[in-house]
């Protein structure tokens, strides 16, 4: 009797043993492309599945903590030294903000963040520009870092980035040649400044790009939109359009916006780089994940899909068209600790909206988001 306890022991552990050994792929049994039309109960509101599904070739995606940073002075300034050049740039920094705004030199050899302060919010800047000079006596090239902190929102840290910019934006185009030549020259700098951030996307929509450079109008006349993410374990972290909890000023909530970073490329080189919310890798919490099937990710999104956009079933032709399906990396709160966060393995639904006459297909827009280890829908304007 022990012998065949011992025995079903041992098959039992196999078993295990072999489900957590299934790569992501074997887990998921996702097909390469699916379709399918489903409706919301009255009809009115239709959604249509015709999309390529994307699944990352890994044995895993483990869950790693990440925690917010900000970009150390020393940082801003090597970003300077590479951008502006070593020498080429000088410091400065506003006494005051709003409408008694003055600025100033900072004639500190190693200048750091500048702090001001209000009631509400510390706003910490740095402010670094070339020492070139255009006709109207304004600088050629500037870099900047900034953040506040809100003290109605726990001293929360917020609108943290980094910016560079050439010739106040003011670029004529692609005349530089190809994608590849545009990418050359972006991939030195990221590869130089920011080595845990790849290549993910070129955005092909010039008059709808988030942050667009002022000063550019129009489609043809842009340049190149270079997209960069965090890659984990041989997954990125997914680029979607939306910012994540970038607006909210929720005192009760610990939300985190998305970590973003895109270089502009154009006829002059590159001539905007924008580095918001970055984070830093902590510890592995969990080496493997379960993940569920594709088809029980499926069956969640054909119910919820079109309850989730019925609410404008009185105009005509309500409804979103989904063209891509992403497994990929999401910035997710702790469920039961919400000032910590993790990378969480999420199926990304990827698509346009129409509603009456009017068209809506925004790059990398996530109509549906659903966490792949237990099937629950995830707000990709909140981040949680």
């Amino acid at each position: 009797m022990k012998r065949w306890m011992a025995l079903a022991l041992c098959l039992l552990c196999a078993l295990c043993l072999s489900a957590s050994a299934q790569s992501i792929p074997d887990q998921v049994q996702a097909p390469e492309h699916v379709t399918g039309t489903y409706t919301s109960p009255s009809g009115r509101t239709t959604v249509s599945l015709d999309a390529q599904v994307v699944v990352p070739q890994v044995a895993a995606m483990p869950l790693v903590e990440v925690f917010p940073r900000l970009f150390e002075a020393a940082e801003v300034r090597a970003f300077a030294d590479l951008m502006i050049g070593e020498g080429a740039w000088e410091a400065w920094y506003y006494s005051e903000l709003g409408m008694e705004a003055k600025q100033e030199q900072d004639t500190d050899p190693q200048p750091g963040y500048h702090l001001n302060q209000y009631p509400t919010v510390d706003d910490h800047a740095m402010y670094l520009q070339s020492k070139d000079k255009n006709e109207k006596g304004h600088a050629t090239s500037k870099v900047s870092a900034t953040y506040i902190i809100m003290h109605s929102n726990k001293d929360k840290v917020q609108y943290h980035s980094l910016d560079y910019s050439l010739n106040t934006c003011q670029n004529q185009g692609r005349d530089i040649g190809s994608l590849e030549a545009a990418r050359t020259q972006a991939d030195a700098v990221v590869g130089r400044m920011f080595p845990d951030m790849v290549f993910f996307a070129t955005d092909p929509d010039h008059a709808d790009l988030p942050d667009r450079c002022l000063g550019q109008n129009g489609q043809g006349d842009y340049g190149h939109r270079l997209y960069y993410v965090r890659k984990h374990a041989g997954v990125p972290v997914t680029h979607v359009y939306q910012q994540g909890a970038s607006g909210i000023m929720d005192q009760y909530g610990y939300e985190i916006p998305y970590e973003k970073l895109f270089v502009d490329v154009g006829e002059n080189g590159i001539f905007q780089i924008r580095y918001k919310n970055p984070l830093t890798v902590g510890d592995t919490l969990q080496t493997s994940t379960r993940l569920l099937p594709f088809s029980q990710v499926l069956e969640v999104f054909a119910r919820l899909a079109p309850l989730k956009y019925a609410s404008s079933e009185s105009e005509k032709n309500n409804g979103i068209q989904i063209h891509q399906v992403v497994l990929g990396y999401m910035v997710l709160q702790m469920r039961d600790q919400p000032t910590r966060y993790q990378l969480v393995p999420v199926w990304d639904f990827m698509g346009s909206r129409t509603i009456g006459k009017e068209r809506y297909d925004f790059f990398q827009y996530a109509h549906l988001t659903i966490n792949a280890m237990d099937g629950t829908v995830i707000d990709r304007d909140l981040g949680y």
